[in-house]
């Protein structure tokens, strides 16, 4: 299951800058009220906008962050936008944000509650939100032991909980039920 931004959804989320300054939620509700949300593949090229300037990587990895972390009914609700209210698709996409920046935080091992106010909030622009993907799956790619130039197309998201164990794997001479000795020196 994936969300999809499709060709038409260009004239309705792109700004001058792309989605540089806008908001998940946002783009979310954008795409929703008009019908551009849909859960066939994000891999076929020819359902991507053609003339979006910037950002098109960012947005998809959100998607699909989206489509890990979000309730199903949520996920629902926005995909068919153009029969529900609009405030029915914002209280939705306001939910899948914030489950999808919820499992971001999780993914950084972050101890920042959502709820709780910081000096600098992790904010959930699609641009920020989307690059923190980029670094999960680059580590998803490491721990997975693939070589070469990474491929975020080929990396699916998973828990991290398994990325976690992963890791360990890939870590020489620790034993399957201990914890590496580095572990204990590298705390952020």
């Amino acid at each position: 299951m994936a969300l999809t931004y499709t060709n038409a959804a260009y004239e309705i989320a792109e700004g001058e800058q792309g989605n540089m300054r806008e908001f998940l939620r946002d783009v979310l509700t954008k795409m929703s009220l008009h019908g551009m949300i849909n859960r066939s593949t994000m891999n076929s090229n020819s359902k991507y906008p053609t003339r979006w300037q910037r950002n098109k990587a960012v947005l998809f990895r959100c998607l699909e962050l989206v489509a890990f972390a979000g309730d199903e009914s949520d996920i629902e609700k926005v995909e068919n936008g153009k029969t529900e209210t609009r405030a029915t698709v914002k209280d939705a996409a306001y939910r899948l944000e914030t489950a999808a920046h919820t499992k971001l935080l999780e993914f950084e091992d972050s101890s920042i509650d959502i709820n709780e106010r910081s000096k600098r909030p992790k904010k959930t622009l699609t641009t920020g939100m989307g690059n923190r993907v980029k670094e999960y799956k680059k580590r998803v790619w490491a721990a997975s032991g693939n070589v070469g130039k990474f491929d975020a197309a080929a990396v699916s998201i998973i828990e991290y909980d398994a990325l976690k164990h992963m890791e360990q794997q890939q870590q020489p001479g620790t034993p399957v039920d201990h914890r590496n000795v580095m572990s204990y020196f590298n705390r952020s």
